[in-house]
């Protein structure tokens, strides 16, 4: 299923200011951004970090607000959008501005399906 969630660049910087928008935005550009699911109004990031993977999660409110919830140090003790809530919704906002990316993303999610029912066949 395609996403209907869309995200701008200003309502990203509203969340967690310009420093963090443009270290989240280095971060998708390094390729720290593994993946960005969307389920309704959440998100789920999955971010490379040097010990493995880092799983962050953030749902968008009714009034264009966030909700973020990560394991980092920023989010859990300071309470801000950390820079891995911002590089997942950057990610997520570059695919649903890219019909071939968004093509290419739904392709894998069906692959992905297909094997997981074969996996489980077997």
């Amino acid at each position: 299923m395609a996403s209907t969630l869309v995200l701008t660049q200003k309502q990203i910087v509203g969340w967690c200011g310009q420093a963090i928008y443009d270290d989240a935005e280095a971060r998708c550009k390094r390729g720290e951004v593994l993946r960005a699911e969307v389920d309704g109004d959440t998100v789920t990031g999955i971010l490379a970090r040097s010990n493995g993977t880092m799983k962050c999660l953030f749902k968008v409110l009714p009034n264009g607000l966030v909700d973020s919830t990560c394991p980092c140090f920023a989010n859990r003790e300071q309470g801000i959008v950390c820079a891995h809530v911002a590089a997942a919704a950057i990610f997520l906002m570059r695919r649903n501005a890219d019909p071939e990316r968004q093509q290419r993303h739904l392709e894998e999610q069906r692959h992905a399906r297909r094997k997981a029912a074969f996996l489980f066949c077997l």
